[in-house]
């Protein structure tokens, strides 16, 4: 299927969901490591505490959720693959 002919949204969605799901193990791997390290900063720069609720769309691998968790603040990560959650270490799904 060509994307920039589709207009079929069913279709972009399935393109989509198989690319991450197929993608996901290679950017933990390369990216991951790269990530985490922005993790505090991010959260630092949202005022996460303890107690703070947080609601972390599209979260791919977990990370900045992970990262509320051990602040011991609320969170939920938010991902149409929802099954891949579990990515990062000690993510919570």
């Amino acid at each position: 299927m060509s994307i920039e002919k589709s207009n079929d949204q069913d279709a972009f969605r399935e393109f989509e969901r198989v690319g991450w799901d197929r993608a996901i193990d290679g950017y933990v791997d390369v990216l991951g490591p790269v990530t985490r390290q922005t993790v505090e900063t991010t959260l630092d720069a949202a005022a996460v505490k303890a107690g703070t609720r947080l609601l972390d769309v599209c979260t791919g691998p977990g990370y900045l959720a992970d990262g509320a968790a051990r602040r011991r603040g609320g969170r939920a990560g938010l991902r149409r693959q929802c099954h891949r959650l579990g990515a990062a270490p000690g993510a919570g799904g």
